[in-house]
């Protein structure tokens, strides 16, 4: 009987790391710019150093779509960020004369201090931005920057006008992000593959008492 309490430890062994790093997808955007609460999804936002605001794409920001507007959350954990999916102005679409080009630097801390930074560069339309492999931090920050080109008709003499404007400090709208829980050392992807070991010798020798009538139970 010892064996299949090895065989049900490592399978839970298994389970436990699997469930671990599962991805958690939050969501923004809820009618009228309500701010968003404390500890929402597990994580304290804010933005300018007040709470950050859901926006439901049309008050007060007239954004493309529900979002958030913030520049960092945070938890006491450490956690993954692995997506983000960004919003844009809703004055800002791409088309006849006008192109809006963003860029938001993603900082992940761990207790202050900086471990690392991915660089989204995107326009109208973006989607979410995956594979970021931010880990094991506790504090994320966005820092957005956009530059609008502008052209339209004309001058005096008929030629298009084309206008350049720019904004190194523009609001930062969040559709979702997507984090999981950082690895504990008791059940990082290395315990899972030892975790694997263990269940595979434990159906070796479940297999072989199987066959020998004079094992012992």
């Amino acid at each position: 009987m010892k064996h299949h309490a090895i065989l049900v430890l490592a399978i839970s062994g298994i389970f436990a790391a699997a469930v671990a790093n599962a991805d958690t997808t939050i969501t923004f955007g809820t009618p009228g710019g309500s701010p968003i609460p404390a500890g929402y999804g597990g994580f304290n936002w804010s933005n300018g150093g007040g709470p950050a605001i859901n926006d439901d794409g049309l008050n007060p920001y007239y954004i493309s779509g529900p979002a958030g507007i913030i520049d960092q959350f945070s938890r006491a954990s450490p956690f993954d960020l692995t997506g983000v999916s960004f919003q844009n102005w809703m004055s800002e679409i791409t088309g006849l004369g006008f192109v809006s080009q963003y860029t938001t630097v993603i900082s992940g801390y761990l207790n202050g201090k900086l471990e690392d930074t991915y660089t989204a560069k995107y326009g109208w339309g973006a989607g979410t931005f995956s594979g970021l492999n931010i880990d094991d931090v506790n504090k994320i920050t966005f820092q957005t920057s956009a530059v609008f080109t502008d052209t339209f008709c004309c001058d005096s003499k008929g030629n298009p006008i084309t206008t350049t404007t720019s904004n190194p400090h523009d609001a930062t709208f969040i559709n979702s992000v997507t984090v999981r829980s950082a690895a504990a050392p008791e059940i990082d992807p290395g315990s899972a593959v030892g975790g694997i070991t263990l269940l595979l010798g434990s159906l070796l020798v479940l297999r072989s008492r199987s066959r020998s009538p004079s094992a012992d139970m």
